[in-house]
């Protein structure tokens, strides 16, 4: 009895030495991986010799690290003083990490500094984002390239299972894309629809786009429901081939992330399952107001951001568009935030969802026809975010300034007003 007693205290007092080191070793580890991901030689060449346990220990630092949040970020500028020190290292690989849409939080971060190292170090790294962006996903595409076939069967199993999988994901979106399309070639429709959708997902779609012009309307759609677009923001009214669909990755109050809108095109025979004529997508939504009275379909106005168009060139003989390959940009698994917005512009948009609390506007048949056309006046600037009002050019209202409920309860208390007889 004496004896299990001593092994379980044993077993109990190496499990806590164990917890204690693993911690410093985490330590370590992050620091390898900051290293890499700001352009350290040494750091790179030492995580493509872990091979496999090179990349997982890459996937693990981006799933912790890798976040658009305010006061992370100024943590991470007050860390940039010593910028060679562990902290200053981390700082710096998440600051190189964050998205384009935090650039004006980055400038006026940097207006604020007091002149000096600090200040210049910041400034360097807002003008060099789109390089160092470049950089990371290059490196990112050379780790995948080199382990491909050491992971290709588990990831593949691991993306039929699990489509929110950020190992998965990372591992489709920097994977050589013809590589990895000739080892789909005899893969089930649904599970090569996944690949294609996926590099939708992440912006990275090149090639994509083609491949996925073979497959219907309906089953593109259908896989977006059950993968990254679960959320239906707009639904066609008509038959299949006659109006859009859009979806949303998810919806958090009045905002919609990644949004997916697919319009199908014409069914060329009654035996033939309807393509799908283009494909748009925004990073998001976030809905501003409602209007009183439905005018032409559109149903109110969302700060659209980051938007993308793929028009289906498959049954054109000659195409007018041409695409730009995808592959240098860089995506990484960040959750969905709204805290900090990037460039977008004003969409009206033909619904929103049930739920949605957004202030309502009876605006005039002629006032919803200069939203409809991208218009965006004065009255309307209280509505948006001061981060939203930085990226729209706000016209001198051409009428006079709508009446504006709070919410949908208080405008149907508002009795409608009588048309006028001639």
């Amino acid at each position: 009895m004496l004896g299990l007693t001593a092994a379980v205290v044993a077993g109990l007092g190496g499990a806590a030495y164990f917890a204690q080191t693993r911690q410093p070793d985490r330590q370590r580890l992050d620091q390898e991986a900051a290293r890499a991901l700001t352009g350290d030689s040494d750091a790179i060449e030492a995580i493509h010799r872990r091979q496999a346990t090179g990349v997982s220990l890459m996937e693990d630092f981006l799933q912790r690290h890798c976040r658009a949040n305010a006061a992370q970020i100024q943590q991470d500028i007050a860390c940039l003083t010593n910028p060679m020190g562990p902290a200053g290292v981390l700082a710096l690989a998440r600051l190189q990490l964050l998205p384009e849409r935090t650039a004006d939080l980055l400038k006026d971060a940097s207006d604020r500094l007091a002149p000096g190292e600090t200040r210049e170090t910041l400034r360097r790294l807002i003008s060099d984002q789109t390089r160092h962006h470049k950089r990371i996903a290059g490196f990112l595409e050379g780790l995948y390239a080199r382990n491909f076939h050491r992971l290709f069967v588990a990831r593949r199993a691991l993306l039929e299972r699990d489509s929110q999988s950020a190992p998965a994901r990372l591992f489709f979106a920097y994977a050589p894309f013809a590589e990895t399309w000739s080892m789909l070639r005899t893969a089930p429709p649904d599970l090569q629809m996944r690949f294609l959708l996926l590099r939708l997902h992440t912006g990275r779609d090149g090639p994509a786009v083609d491949c996925l012009e073979r497959f219907s309307a309906a089953d593109v759609l259908r896989v977006a429901r059950q993968t990254w677009w679960p959320v239906e923001i707009e639904s066609s009214t008509n038959v299949i081939g006659a109006g859009p669909v859009t979806l949303a990755g998810a919806l958090t109050g009045p905002t919609a992330f990644h949004i997916l809108r697919l319009t199908p095109q014409a069914a060329a025979s009654s035996n033939a399952a309807p393509g799908w004529a283009s494909l748009e997508r925004w990073f998001r939504w976030t809905f501003v107001f409602r209007y009183k009275e439905p005018w032409l379909g559109r149903q109110g106005v969302a700060y659209a951001e980051n938007e993308m168009r793929a028009v289906n060139q498959a049954n054109r003989p000659g195409p007018s568009m041409t695409r730009e390959p995808a592959e240098a940009s860089l995506w990484l698994p960040e959750t969905a935030a709204a805290e900090v917005f990037g460039p977008g512009h004003c969409e009206a948009v033909r619904a929103l969802p049930a739920g949605v609390r957004v202030p309502v506007a009876a605006l005039s048949r002629q006032e919803a026809a200069l939203w409809h056309a991208g218009g965006v006046f004065e009255w309307a600037r209280p509505l948006f975010a001061s981060a939203m009002q930085r990226h729209l050019r706000f016209a001198p209202n051409p009428h006079p300034p709508p009446q504006v409920f709070a919410s949908a309860e208080e405008a149907a208390q508002q009795p409608r007003r009588s048309k006028r007889r001639r």
